[in-house]
């Protein structure tokens, strides 16, 4: 998008009224009148930055009309863990299953950077510095890039060198990540960990502390868990005590919440008293998503008038508001796309698949053999629905049994729901009477508001009951990979992501066409059945 030239805010010319405004993140998915009411705050110098979703329909034209109606740098921010639409990864942990993770992650950054730049955007939520060791909700585990804390510090930093040299700031998330978490997803409640302070800086903050160190670390996204060893009250969003430990460890960007609309907040503290209680704790631009412009505006002013955000506070946010608006404008313009970025970004799909493989297997099957394929398809979906439009469009059932077909000629394709009925079940296992063996590909998607990543008990059950026989010979399972440990012994396991190339070239590697490379990123944590286990 072509630059504009912007006039950095002077502080001293501000009044307080100003002030508070630049402490707000305006979520612009409001409707006409909340935005005319953004872009008047812009036009008065009260509002530090906008939160515009990606695929919000008027996206491009609120853009537009935001850097039309600023005359400074307001931080027009989005998410993007995985990339751009076209340009993505599987998930953050594909980065770390490949060879060449560090070239990839500086790929992936500096393009992801470039083409949302590109719209108009200059802040950008990413990387995800968390690291988890169990199974987590809501996508935990593949939007972690490591459980290695020294992997997750390196290739955060190369995503970050990347980004910046795309055009744009980064926001590193979710602060704290403590390591000794209860698996909870924030979406649905208040989560909690027992980490101690010197716990988390020795070990959750690691790659924080380093990226920091080297001068990388521009914005950083704080989660709501409460840390009852650090403050036994409020959780991370609202605490000054968990945000001041990276202070004092030398952070001096800036500090957003999580959306504060999340059950792990507003269903303890409600909608409104979030916004004030994250400033008043250290955050200096809280995510007000399920208020207005005006009303998120209206609660930082009265605590502000009232005393619990003091002026001390008012300034510090201040500063580091505008400091990263002034960063902005150090950024590089009208940076290029460039190829060889695209194919890294590409190659990550095919470069992280990885495998559970019994001793003196090969990945693949014999592709003239007669084998059933199984694929899991979701039952609350209507059958001619290839995917639910919520999640990323990337698991297709359709085209899986058209690629099988070409694979393996002499094979079938049959789908199965994962909550099925006793009559379904009886004529799957009539069908596969018929086939020498059978593989089954199960998938699962990960999104908030729905607890813990697993395989439906009545998936379980139907493998369980065929695998009893030694019926399946292959397990293909798409997306965290500690679901696939639900299964029963299965003498080749191969774990792909979430993307609709790595399914399908999963699928080359089944069929001998196309070599298995890469690594599992959680292999010393991922405990698979044992032949002769019992679940």
């Amino acid at each position: 998008m072509e630059k504009k030239n912007w006039k950095a805010l002077n502080r001293q010319e501000l009044s307080p009224e100003q002030k508070i405004g630049l402490l707000l993140c305006a979520n612009l998915n409001h409707g006409e009148n909340d935005l005319e009411y953004a872009l008047t705050m812009i036009r008065e110098h009260r509002l530090g930055s906008v939160w515009v979703p990606f695929h919000l329909a008027n996206r491009d034209d609120i853009i537009r009309r935001v850097r039309e109606a600023a005359d400074y740098p307001v931080l027009i921010m989005c998410d993007a863990e995985n990339g751009y639409p076209g340009y993505e990864i599987p998930s953050a942990i594909s980065l770390s299953a490949t060879s060449a993770k560090d070239i990839y992650a500086r790929a992936f950054g500096r393009l992801t950077s470039t083409l949302y730049a590109r719209l108009g955007y200059n802040t950008v939520c990413n990387p995800i510095l968390d690291r988890k060791k169990i199974n987590s909700p809501c996508g935990g585990n593949t939007r972690s890039m490591s459980p290695d804390k020294e992997i997750v510090a390196r290739l955060g930093a190369e995503i970050i060198r990347g980004m910046h040299e795309g055009g744009t700031l980064s926001v590193a998330k979710h602060y704290p990540s403590p390591q000794k978490l209860k698996p909870y997803d924030s979406h649905m409640r208040e989560g909690f960990a027992e980490d101690t302070r010197d716990e988390l800086i020795e070990d959750a903050l690691y790659p924080y502390i380093k990226i920091n160190e080297e001068g990388l670390l521009d914005g950083v996204m704080v989660g709501h868990v409460l840390l009852p060893n650090i403050d036994p009250e409020l959780p991370a969003s609202l605490s000054r005590p968990v945000m001041d430990i990276l202070r004092e460890l030398g952070f001096n960007g800036f500090y957003m919440s999580d959306a504060l609309m999340m059950m792990g907040v507003a269903l303890k503290y409600g909608n409104y008293k979030p916004t004030a209680m994250a400033v008043a704790a250290g955050c200096d631009l809280p995510l007000s998503w399920g208020i207005t412009c005006k009303e998120a505006y209206d609660v930082l002013l009265e605590a502000y008038r009232e005393g619990s955000i003091t002026e001390e506070q008012l300034e510090l946010s201040v500063g580091h508001v505008l400091a990263a608006q002034e960063k902005i404008e150090r950024l590089p313009q009208g940076a290029e796309i460039l190829p060889e970025d695209i194919e890294c970004v590409k190659r990550i799909s095919r470069e992280c698949i990885s495998g559970v493989i019994e001793e003196g297997l090969a990945p693949s099957i014999s592709r003239d053999g007669k084998h059933l394929f199984i694929i899991m398809v979701d039952s609350s979906l209507p059958a001619e629905q290839e995917f639910d439009a919520f999640a990323v469009d990337w698991y297709k059932p359709k085209a899986i049994e058209s690629r099988i077909r070409e694979l393996f000629p002499n094979s079938d394709a049959v789908t199965h729901p994962n909550f099925p009925n006793a009559k379904q079940n009886y004529f799957l296992f009539k069908r596969q009477e018929k086939y020498d063996d059978i593989v089954y590909i199960t998938y699962y998607k990960s999104e908030a508001f729905i607890g813990k990543e697993c395989l439906t008990r009545r998936t379980v059950d139907i493998m369980d009951a065929l695998q009893s026989a030694n019926r399946i010979a292959a397990h293909l399972h798409f997306g965290n990979p500690f679901v696939a440990t639900d299964a029963p012994y299965i003498p080749r396991v191969l774990l792909g992501l979430g993307s609709e190339e790595c399914v399908m070239y999963t699928l080359d590697i089944l069929a001998g066409k196309a070599e298995l490379v890469g690594t599992q990123p959680y292999a010393e944590h991922l405990h698979f059945h044992k032949k002769g286990d019992i679940l």
